[in-house]
């Protein structure tokens, strides 16, 4: 898995995906003391980048954790989707309605939201 934003929310949220058994393949994160941080939690498997756009379209990775600020949320998203990925977004989902329509949109397009509604989801 790889993680956008490695700010204090992220980082706590490797930690309990990490606890369920999630590797870190990736860490995206422009400040570079929490890039590093959440590389040191990730281990020495794991690349770091500075440009969320490198990540979705890593081989090693499945899935996308988004914990950036909400503004960001919906290109994200979008982008990962694009990559065949599956994605974790924080709360709140998006900085508007329009944007939060469009990103159910575009979900709805792929086999990861067939995924996610085969299954029972919670939302956080």
């Amino acid at each position: 898995m790889g993680i956008i934003g490695a700010g204090g929310m992220g980082r706590g949220h490797m930690k309990r995906f990490q606890a369920q058994g999630v590797e870190w393949a990736a860490v995206c994160e422009v400040y570079e003391p929490h890039l590093q941080q959440g590389l040191q939690i990730a281990g020495p498997q794991a690349r770091g980048c500075r440009d969320y756009r490198e990540l979705p379209d890593r081989k090693e990775i499945d899935a996308v954790l988004i914990a950036t600020p909400e503004h960001w949320h919906h290109d994200m998203l979008i982008d990962a989707l694009r990559a065949g990925n599956d994605a974790y977004c924080e709360k709140p989902m998006s900085w508007s309605i329009k944007q939060g329509a469009n990103m159910v949109r575009k979900a709805r397009k792929t086999d990861q939201w067939r995924w996610a509604t085969r299954r029972s989801v919670r939302c956080t």
